[in-house]
């Protein structure tokens, strides 16, 4: 027996070494083998094992029989030795590829061997540029060439300090290429159609200017980009040359991925700003970036176990805020969530691959594939979901908003209603209390007037006299103010009409002249005047406002200049077809105007200051007369001055050039002249019959005097007059209704003339004067001239004349 035993041990210690080796893999020329659940594998803990060590058999019991698909033994420090067979069993020699298909191993040192001898060796990995490979493959491709019935022995030494896998492969080499080619022609195709989805994507984005759009781009290109890398392409097609960058590629690229992603998110989900979510996602793509950032630098193992947590963590957090979401009733979140959860599940499947909870590397890494795939079409959709659901979020804002907007608008319109009722009262209120005041004012100056007519005419003594004319100067005085409120006011409220004739200019201008000279050369200041030929003789414009301006403009030079000039000056402006624009300047020597006041100069019962009106006196009135008055005649008016040396006023006017003067009316002579007329005086105010009374009487006429419209209507029934003078503001029946009732009263028969006598000086009361059925109309302060001219010419059209 013991002699056995020694036998036993001789054939032992004489066996070969290959002898040793499982039993050969067999290969014919048509098959993929697998060769991991067939191989041996030794782990070198200290790294220091060579091939010749292996080679002499005193390591053969080390090695075990690998029980799994693949060898995957994760992240080790250690170096992983493999030794497996391969026998061609075909009847011809082939050319095979070992394949080992994980694209990330730092080193492989691959040895072909036979009966004990190394054979040839190549040394590769990716931290080896991409031109060591054997065969220019994303893979690390090992070609061996073995004859009709050989066999040959082969080892691989592998070193990570990422995660170690270890599929190999053995096929023959045309059969790989094949099966190399239809992959790489899929993978082309999934990335087409992810880079048309890119392009797709940003053609919206332009055109929506929708951020989620550009985030969802960004997104796809560090999709595919990590894909790439993830897959050994980039290795082969953009950085093969550059080891350092390939080696950490992936990691930092899937974590830039994951960044983005969640930037993306935040976008897609219309998180609200400033709440714990919006707050939780912001924190964690920072930290996501961070990761990024120090994976770049930090040691190759730290950084892939770090993409490894951040590839689990990931899911979660999306997931979690995708179903918050959700159950906050964002429709959207139901694609976000399906996208999210095919992807984050296939980057689950790789992550437990890559930390060796199973073996297969195929569906590690095409389990990738599948889920950007599916995470991109249903991205697309969701996007395509947020944008409809954000537009009709949209449309209900700018409903909501259009019916506040035009609820706004009916207020107010209903307030502009309201505020335009009140102003049209408030105008008309104006007017009325305009048109009462200047009838209660000149009622009684009517009486003044013509008093201090009457005891002028009756010769007083010198100081009588000349208190007479102060009396006279002043009434008037005042008679200028009120008129000057009135043209303000007509002006303001649009009621004040144009009356356009033809004149010659000069005789205007020499008229206006000489008026103004009755107060420069009392004070010793020279008026000059000059036009420049080609100012037309005639022309046809209001002669009346024209005089207005001219005449305000120049009394305020005359009554602002102490000493020196005014000059009074006439140019033509522009001249067209028919129309021409004149312009007028009057320049002084007087006191000038500050800069900073001539900004308020033409704002309405404005003066340059107090002291101006203690010494000057005046309303303001004139000026902002004499705008609106330009403005009327369709032109302008404008101010230049020197503060103490010198003021010139500006303005123009548009007239049209006239051929000769408009034929003026002819003189009313006196029809009647000679014979006593019966006029009734129908006036409520006592002064006024005593001067109405006296100035008939004066003309030789009989005067009635009625109070009333009442007492008016009762003289009428016992009698009748040639003439009726009709005060309108009249107790229980004014003038307008007095008036009426005659007509009536007289029917077919024999009207009486009736002539308006009032204080009344707007054009409405003149027109509703004719309406009522009046001939005439005449406004105090009464001047006897014009009333007797008036009694004269109607005198001539009464029957009873």
């Amino acid at each position: 027996m013991q002699n056995f035993f020694l036998l036993i041990a001789l054939l032992l210690f004489w066996i070969s070494p290959s002898s040793l080796f499982s039993n050969s893999i067999p290969l014919d020329e048509l098959k993929i083998v697998g060769v991991s659940e067939r191989m041996e594998y030794l782990e070198d803990r200290n790294r220091n094992l060579r091939l010749s060590d292996l080679l002499s058999g005193h390591h053969d019991f080390e090695f075990l029989k690998n029980q799994r698909k693949n060898l995957h033994p994760g992240y080790t420090h250690s170096a992983y030795w493999v030794r497996f067979s391969l026998q061609n069993v075909s009847d011809r020699a082939e050319e095979y590829v070992i394949v080992s298909e994980f694209p990330y191993t730092d080193e492989i040192d691959f040895y072909e061997t036979k009966n004990g001898k190394e054979i040839r060796s190549v040394r590769t990995g990716d931290t080896f540029p991409f031109h060591t490979r054997d065969l220019k493959h994303r893979y690390f491709v090992f070609k061996t060439f073995l004859t009709a019935g050989e066999t040959k022995e082969y080892f691989l030494r592998f070193t990570n300090e990422g995660p170690m896998n270890i599929p190999l492969i053995a096929a023959p080499t045309r059969v790989y290429l094949e099966k190399s080619t239809t992959e790489t022609l899929l993978l082309g195709l999934c990335y087409g159609c992810m880079f048309v989805m890119i392009l797709y994507n940003f053609f919206l984005y332009t055109s929506l200017k929708e951020a989620d759009y550009l985030y969802y781009v960004i997104y796809l290109l560090f999709l595919i980009v990590t894909q790439v890398s993830f897959n050994g392409l980039a290795n082969q097609y953009l950085w093969g040359e550059y080891p350092a960058w390939g080696n950490k590629s992936t990691n930092v690229l899937s974590l830039s991925a994951f960044f983005i992603s969640a930037i993306f998110s935040l976008q897609y989900l219309r998180i609200s700003k400033g709440s714990w979510i919006d707050l939780f996602l912001k924190s964690f793509a920072v930290a996501t970036l961070l990761a990024a950032i120090v994976s770049i630098f930090a040691p190759l193992r730290f950084s892939s176990i770090l993409t490894v947590i951040y590839g689990l963590i990931h899911p979660i957090v999306l997931i979690g805020i995708g179903s918050i979401r959700l159950f906050q009733n964002f429709k959207p979140a139901r694609f976000f969530l399906l996208a999210w959860a095919v992807m984050e599940i296939a980057i689950f499947v790789t992550s437990l691959q890559r930390l060796g909870v199973y073996d297969s590397i195929i569906v590690g890494e095409y389990s990738i594939h599948l889920g950007a795939t599916l995470e991109v079409t249903f991205l697309s959709f969701g996007l395509a979901d947020s944008i409809n659901t954000l537009k009709e979020e949209k449309e209900k804002i700018i409903l909501a908003q259009n019916e506040t907007l035009a609820a706004r608008i009916a207020a107010k319109t209903k307030d502009l209603e309201i505020a335009k009722i009140q102003a049209e009262t408030a105008n008309r209120q104006k007017s009325k209390f305009l048109a009462h005041m200047s009838h209660e004012i000149r009622t009684p100056m009517n009486g003044i007037l013509a008093m201090s007519k009457f005891l002028f005419d009756s010769e007083p003594p010198g100081e009588k006299k000349e208190t007479i004319g102060i009396i006279t100067a002043s009434a008037n005085n005042l008679l200028v103010i009120i008129n000057d409120i009135l043209d303000l006011s007509k002006i303001e409220s649009g009621k004040l009409d144009l009356i356009y004739e033809s004149f010659r200019l000069s005789d205007l201008l020499a008229q206006i002249t000489g008026i103004i000279r009755l107060q420069t050369n009392s004070k010793g200041i020279d008026l000059q005047f000059d036009s420049t030929p080609e100012v037309p003789e005639f022309i046809r414009t209001d002669r009346t406002r024209l005089t207005q301006i001219l005449l305000n403009l120049l009394g305020n030079s005359a009554k602002f200049t102490g000493h020196g000039k005014i000059q009074l000056s006439v140019r033509v402006r522009n001249k067209r077809q028919e129309d021409i624009d004149l312009e007028f300047s009057v320049r002084d020597t007087g006191i000038g105007i500050s800069p900073e006041k001539i900004s308020s100069l033409f704002q309405p019962f404005t003066q340059l200051d107090s002291s101006i009106t203690r010494t000057y006196g005046g309303t303001g009135l004139g000026l902002i007369i004499s705008k609106r008055l330009c403005e009327l005649l369709q032109g302008n008016i404008s101010v230049q001055s020197l503060e103490g040396s010198w003021t010139e006023f500006t303005f123009t006017i548009r007239a049209q050039e006239a051929d000769a003067v408009d034929s003026p009316p002819q003189p009313v002579l006196p029809k009647s002249e000679g014979r006593k007329m019966e006029i009734l005086v129908v006036d409520d105010n006592a002064s006024n019959q005593f001067v109405i009374q006296r100035l008939l009487s004066k003309f030789g006429h009989s005067a009635t005097i009625a109070s009333s419209g009442r007492e008016a209507l009762h003289l009428l029934n016992e009698r009748s007059f040639d003439l009726i003078l009709m005060d309108i503001e009249m107790p229980e029946l004014d003038g307008f209704e007095t008036t009426r009732q005659i007509r009536k009263m007289h029917g077919d028969r024999a009207n009486p003339i009736i002539i308006a006598l009032t204080a009344h000086a707007m054009k409405e009361f003149e027109q509703m004067s004719y309406d009522v059925g009046m001939n005439d109309f005449l406004a105090k302060p009464i001047d006897p001239t014009i009333l007797r001219e008036k009694i004269s010419y109607w005198a001539g059209k009464n029957p009873r004349a």
